[in-house]
């Protein structure tokens, strides 16, 4: 019985991921005229069955339904406009562009890029090509990408915000009525805000922060700066304690270190550990402004 593989260079709603955090990190890195942009608007407009297809992949990673048989309901509803689709035509156009990325970014680092919702994406990706190719799997297998799946659009919550539901939809109105490079100026300045959103961090927090995003395609140099980051800290937070008198700050200070001490284990470094980071140049702040 076949084992449903799947394959990063041939999700598009990785692909699609992907290439926005790579406009994000292109654009901080004041490369404005960012290649990852380009190669969005170009693959996955509204106009190509990539574009699409990763509509579908959309729909069900924001949709949210009540229960499980609403939720299996818009599965079949999605899985019958997923057939619809040139799947000659999309082969072709998957493999463009994952030709162009490799021609403007190293493919390799590019698709190591940390997917916080990869077995979701995965999930999709198994039930379309199960759907589409009608391969004979382990039922195992694609129950638990569909239930994967449905479970998603069952808790799929709406996130707090601070304007209502009906501003919220005007303004989401108005913003996809604007052409496309409206939307980029409108995307460069919220990318600009950065600095006046953190500015309350120090210099040593900001540059953590934007390594993480700049990295989002080299995991390797992220994990490299975090790795020679932690020396660092640990010597901070220990010259710090040898000057502390309070037994309790001193057992903060202790669970601090050994939190230090897991953060460079792993090969992809993971948001919990960008925190605790953010967090430990924070004690060490702290700390200073007690002397």
């Amino acid at each position: 019985m076949k084992k449903l593989k799947h394959s990063k260079y041939k999700n598009a709603g990785i692909l699609f991921e992907l290439l926005v955090r790579q406009v994000t990190a292109d654009i901080l890195n004041g490369q404005e005229d960012s290649k990852a942009n380009g190669i969005l608007r170009k693959y996955f407009s509204e106009s190509t069955e990539l574009g699409r297809e990763n509509r579908l992949y959309r729909i069900i990673l924001e949709e949210k339904a009540k229960d499980t048989s609403a939720a299996d309901r818009l599965l079949e509803t999605i899985l019958r406009t997923r057939k619809k689709l040139d799947e000659k035509a999309l082969n072709v156009q998957k493999y463009n562009l994952v030709k162009e990325i490799s021609e403007n970014y190293p493919i390799e680092d590019f698709l190591k890029g940390s997917i916080n919702n990869y077995k979701l994406l995965a999930s999709i990706y198994k039930v379309f090509d199960e759907s589409v190719n009608e391969v004979v799997c382990d039922p195992r297998e694609i129950f638990q990408a569909r239930s994967c799946i449905v479970e998603s659009i069952i808790s799929n919550k709406t996130p707090t915000r601070l304007v209502s539901e009906d501003e919220k939809k005007d303004l989401i109105k108005v913003y996809q009525q604007q052409n496309e490079d409206v939307r980029l100026l409108a995307y460069k300045l919220l990318v600009d805000s950065f600095n006046e959103k953190y500015k309350g961090l120090d210099d040593k927090q900001k540059v953590l922060i934007r390594e993480y995003i700049n990295n989002v395609s080299n995991t390797n140099s992220l994990r490299e700066y975090i790795n020679a980051e932690v020396p660092f800290v640990r010597a901070q937070i220990m010259e710090l304690k040898s000057k502390v008198d309070n037994d309790v700050i001193k057992i903060k200070l202790d669970e601090t270190l050994n939190q230090l001490d897991k953060i460079t284990k792993g090969t992809l470094v993971k948001e919990n550990q960008i925190m605790a980071m953010l967090l430990s140049y924070e004690l060490i702040k702290e700390l200073k402004n007690l002397k």
